[in-house]
C-alpha cells in the first residue's frame, strides 16, 4: 500500500465566520483618523492591488508592504498590530 496524500482544508471566512464588510469599514476609519485620508488611500491602493494579486483580501500583507513604503514614519515607533482597530461596539 502507499502512504495517503497529505490532506489539506481551505476555509472561506469571507462573511462566514468574519464580517468582512465591518472589518474594512472599521479599518477605513481607523486608517483615516490615525493616518490621515492621503495614506489611508496609499494603504487601500495597495490592498487592492495584493487583493487582484492573490485573489483574496490580505489586510496584514496591504499593511506590511505599506510599512515598507519611505512615507511611513510611524514604523520606527509603533508595531503593525497599532493599526489594527479595536471592535465596535
Amino acid at each position: 500500500m502507499t502512504a495517503p496524500d497529505d490532506l489539506i482544508f481551505l476555509l472561506d471566512v469571507d462573511d462566514t465566520l468574519l464580517d468582512g464588510d465591518r472589518i474594512e469599514r472599521d479599518l477605513r476609519r481607523h486608517l483615516d483618523y490615525s493616518f490621515g485620508a492621503e495614506r489611508s488611500v496609499l494603504y487601500w491602493d495597495i490592498f487592492e492591488k495584493l487583493r487582484t494579486e492573490l485573489g483574496y483580501a490580505d489586510y496584514l500583507g496591504a499593511l506590511q508592504q505599506y510599512c515598507l513604503r519611505p512615507r511611513c514614519s510611524w514604523w520606527t515607533t509603533r508595531s503593525p498590530i497599532d493599526c489594527i482597530p479595536a471592535p465596535s461596539t
